[in-house]
């Protein structure tokens, strides 16, 4: 498995993986392209994938969405959203100590009894990697931060 930053270039392997291996097992959330926590939204943008997903080629191309993607071969198996807190009008994602940052936040779900509810990942991975709890949210989400 080999790691590569977003980039022009991997926009393909993206788009393959969320438009046929990312949530292929939960209808609800196929199609998010990881866009909920952008702002602003386009005209129109809606619950709308095609919309969704030409918003994010947007977000890519101006170098407004940035992040991970985990490769198997030739395909994207895996994505990890990593950005300034300011790109996001409601939520702060993961970022890197490499970029110059001085700590690292998530936002997982305290009781989740779903794996569905644990796509910020579960708490419990968080603890055990030396993640501090700072705040909770409705619905029990979390923020979890930890100094780098």
């Amino acid at each position: 498995m080999k790691i590569e930053k977003l980039s022009l270039a991997t926009v393909p392997q993206w788009l393959e993986f969320f438009d046929k291996r990312a949530f292929a097992d939960h209808a609800d959330w196929q199609g998010c392209y990881c866009t909920f926590y952008f702002q602003p939204k386009p005209e129109g943008f809606g619950n709308r994938r095609a919309k969704r997903r030409e918003y994010a080629v947007w977000l890519i191309e101006k170098g407004i969405m940035r992040g991970y993607l985990a490769f198997e071969g030739d395909h994207a198996v895996g994505w990890c959203n990593a950005n300034d807190r300011a790109q996001f009008g409601r939520l702060a994602p993961l970022s890197a100590k490499r970029e110059g940052y001085t700590a690292v936040e998530a936002y997982p779900q305290r009781d989740s009894k779903s794996e569905f509810r644990n796509f910020h990942g579960p708490y419990g991975m968080y603890t055990r990697l030396g993640f501090q709890e700072v705040a909770e949210h409705a619905h029990g989400q979390l923020v979890v931060r930890r100094s780098l």
